[in-house]
């Protein structure tokens, strides 16, 4: 049943059970190799009622317009939601779907392959019992600490869109080190600085590692609504987005108690 048009997008009340096909990406690693193929993968729903917004998206700008497509879906969602409190409760999917005759394979952000060396069975194993270990050696409170920050950080390894990714980073440093306090880029920088850094100016540490700027982005994406990252910004991002990252992974992993991987240099000690 055709519920009405919003921006452009269809909405339908749609019956189950039924299915929807998507592209998704194949992996395939081997020693020190990685090659990546595309896939058709199936989305199944259950018996029930479901709101389908459908989008049609331009495909010579599919990363923009999905995230407007998702950001409108939130605010339709919203509108039920202050109309009928519960109505609508649970989101199963989201994403470019094929039609008929058409394949589409459109991923939220940058897919990025490492090739690596295999790990061993052995490795993990140890590894793993390793790290129980230490974690039985801290207090409660670091212990509630590092479940939360990891639990964020996960969340941004989880998705492939950028500005996601980025907040949820950001979230999980606000957990450790900077509980507590509402200046971020300090705390980190005090904390790497005594931790890590104890032979570097702490204002250079801020500096090298742009706390400051990624806490101003982080406003900006929060406070005035970026959604998506323009082509004549990816650089600068993607430069915050990767030391926000390593930053995050050093904080989590000292609370942890593993020692310093030295990812931080090339920043800082360049």
């Amino acid at each position: 049943m055709e519920l009405g048009e919003v921006d452009g997008a269809q909405l339908v009340l749609l019956p189950g059970p039924f299915q929807l096909e998507r592209c998704v990406p194949m992996h395939h690693y081997g020693s020190g190799s990685a090659l990546m193929t595309m896939g058709v993968e199936r989305v199944s729903f259950p018996q029930g009622a479901f709101l389908l917004i459908q989008h049609s998206l331009d495909p010579t700008s599919l990363d923009d317009e999905q995230v407007q497509a998702s950001i409108r879906n939130s605010e339709v969602v919203a509108l039920l939601d202050l109309e009928f409190g519960g109505l609508v409760v649970e989101k199963l999917f989201e994403g470019a779907v094929n039609r008929p005759g058409h394949v589409v394979f459109a991923p939220e952000g940058p897919v990025l392959l490492t090739a690596r060396p295999s790990v061993t069975t052995e490795h993990l194993k140890s590894a793993l019992s390793t790290g129980v270990a230490a974690l039985g050696s801290l207090s409660t409170q670091d212990r509630q600490r590092l479940r939360l920050m990891s639990r964020w950080y996960r969340r941004a390894r989880e998705t492939l869109n950028q500005v996601d990714q980025f907040l949820f980073l950001y979230v999980a440093i606000e957990v450790f080190p900077a509980s507590g306090t509402s200046d971020v880029p300090r705390a980190v920088r005090d904390f790497l600085a005594q931790h890590v850094f104890r032979d570097v100016d702490p204002s250079n540490v801020k500096e090298r590692l742009m706390l400051g700027r990624i806490t101003g982005l982080r406003a900006n994406i929060v406070h005035d609504g970026t959604s998506s990252i323009a082509a004549n910004e990816q650089k600068e991002f993607s430069e915050k987005l990767e030391r926000l990252e390593a930053v995050t992974r050093e904080c989590m992993g000292l609370l942890a108690g593993r020692s310093y991987s030295g990812s931080l240099d090339k920043w800082v000690r360049p």
